[in-house]
Order: C-alpha cells, then sequence, then structure tokens
C-alpha cells in the first residue's frame, strides 16, 4: 500500500547491484530505471484496466526466485564470479559472426541483457493491455499513455544530471537512489490511491521539482561551455562540487519527509474511514455482542 512496494524495489536494486559487482555505475543507474519501470508500467497498468497482470517473469514469483539464486551463486563462486566472461567461464565456443563485445561479455551484461529483453516486452504487454482496455470502454487512448510522461521524463532528466555532475554517479550514487527511489515510490503511491478512490490520474508530484532543478543547475554551465556564456547558458547555483552533493542529501532529506507524510495521511485516513487502527485490533471480539447483532 502506498508505493511500499518500490520502496522494497529501490532497497533490492543496491543488494543486487552490491552481488554482481556493478559498483557504482551507470550500470546500477540503468538496473534502477530497469526496475522502476516495471513496477511504473504494472502499477499503470492496473489503473487503467482494473486489472493487476503479471508477466511471463513476474517479479513477486520468478523474479524473487532468480535473485535467491543469483544470491546463492555469488555466496558459492564469490562476487568476482560476476565479472568474468560468460562463454569462456562455460566453455562454449564463440561463433565467428557474434561481435566481439558479445563474446568477451561478463556474465552481469549478459543478465542485464537477459533484463532489458523482459522489460521491452513488459512495456509492449502493458500498453497492449491498456490500449484494448480504454478501446473496450470506448475511450481514447491519449490520456492514458500521457500517464508514462511522468516516469519517462523523468528518467530522461536523471542520466543528464548525473553526466553533467559525474561527482553523484561515481561517489555518492547510494544517497542519489534513495532520493531518486524515494519519489518514485511517492509517485506509485499516488497511482495506487487514484486507482482506489476513483481517482484522476496524477501526472505530477511536487518531488519531481527538485529532479529537474538539480539538473537545469548542471546544465546552465554546460551550456555555456559548449555556446560560449555570451550565446545561451546560465551560472550554476550550486557550483558543483560539495555543493551538488549537499543538494543531493537536502533532495534525499525533502522526499523522506514528503513520502512519509504521504505514507501517514493515507493510513490515518483509511483507519478513520474504517474505525480501525494500524497493525492493532480496535475492537476486540464479543461473542455475545456479535450474537445480539445477528439477531436484530
Amino acid at each position: 500500500m502506498a508505493g511500499v512496494d518500490a520502496i522494497n524495489t529501490t532497497l533490492e536494486v543496491i543488494i543486487f547491484a552490491g552481488a554482481i559487482n556493478l559498483g557504482q555505475s551507470w550500470w546500477t543507474l540503468l538496473t534502477l530505471f530497469a526496475s522502476s519501470c516495471t513496477f511504473y508500467l504494472t502499477t499503470w497498468e492496473e489503473y487503467h484496466t482494473g486489472t493487476l497482470y503479471l508477466g511471463i517473469v513476474s517479479g513477486p514469483v520468478e523474479g524473487v526466485l532468480t535473485l535467491c539464486t543469483l544470491y546463492a551463486l555469488t555466496a558459492i563462486t564469490g562476487g568476482s564470479f560476476w565479472q568474468k566472461p560468460m562463454l569462456e567461464t562455460l566453455g562454449l565456443p564463440i561463433p565467428d559472426f557474434l561481435p566481439e563485445v558479445l563474446g568477451n561479455m561478463p556474465f552481469n551484461r549478459w543478465y542485464l541483457l537477459y533484463g532489458s529483453i523482459l522489460l521491452t516486452f513488459n512495456i509492449f504487454q502493458s500498453s497492449q493491455n491498456v490500449i484494448h482496455a480504454r478501446r473496450s470502454k470506448g475511450l481514447t487512448i491519449f490520456p492514458a499513455l500521457a500517464g508514462l510522461a511522468p516516469f519517462f521524463i523523468t528518467w530522461m532528466t536523471i542520466p543528464i544530471w548525473c553526466y553533467l555532475r559525474p561527482e553523484i554517479l561515481g561517489e555518492h550514487i547510494l544517497p542519489f537512489i534513495f532520493f531518486i527511489g524515494a519519489s518514485f515510490a511517492y509517485q506509485v503511491g499516488l497511482v495506487i490511491v487514484a486507482h482506489l478512490t476513483k481517482s484522476p490520474y496524477p501526472y505530477f508530484n511536487i518531488l519531481l521539482l527538485p529532479i529537474f532543478a538539480g539538473t537545469l543547475d548542471a546544465l546552465g554551465p554546460f551550456l555555456q561551455e559548449r555556446f560560449g556564456k555570451d550565446v545561451f547558458g546560465w551560472p550554476s547555483a550550486l557550483g558543483g562540487g560539495p555543493y551538488a552533493i549537499a543538494y543531493v542529501f537536502g533532495c534525499l532529506g525533502l522526499s523522506i519527509g514528503v513520502y512519509g507524510s504521504f505514507v501517514v495521511d493515507v493510513i490515518t485516513n483509511i483507519c478513520g474511514f474504517l474505525d480501525i487502527w494500524c497493525l492493532t485490533i480496535k475492537h476486540p471480539w464479543d461473542p455475545k455482542e456479535e450474537k445480539s447483532q445477528k439477531s436484530h
């Protein structure tokens, strides 16, 4: 509820990246994108179809079992196993038609390639389900497809920010991942609540603004350097370095506060509406009272 599973997805990305030695790299960021994309697509699809579809390889079942197998292999063989060339390690011949980059590709890159293929299939399948559901109700598909914009526009911005501020990706990726994960969980939580309450689709959340602001702050000096200060661009308010990292930590604190208050608000409203307590029983069962109510 309220996107808690989205937080678990972010935490799992960190464990996964550590297990197969992805490190503080673009590959870890790509893994976060793929995992978040699958989760967001499932939530978006359920909002418009009213049905929770699970793909051929679903995260809660095959995905978890695959990760358990992956962690077991890491425990047995050691983390360096994932950086060995897969075909050579398995003793398989490398076909002449296979590009050298694939022939020497390590295990962890092959696994990411496998995940990319599944992600592409999930995007296609989810889109087809939503389009079919909208057309069966006589509704246009464009408002539904626009629901993908908050996610994909944000993820077009995040790599630009990391490219312009390499200190974030190479030195402080953990707080950055937690910040992005909390922002993503908040967006997913808004979609889930909108689905349950039959509310309009949430195309925007406030935590997208710090992402865009950080990217624009880093983009200004880059444009000045590329086109000249008198032509295009703007000075950076943060100036990069420690101030850019401090901004990431500030964004992390903001995201925790916003998402945390959202979770508390959802829980208190549900408990108030149903007259229940969270994690405890408000009204102990009384067989005499139940019998009296049934008689009436």
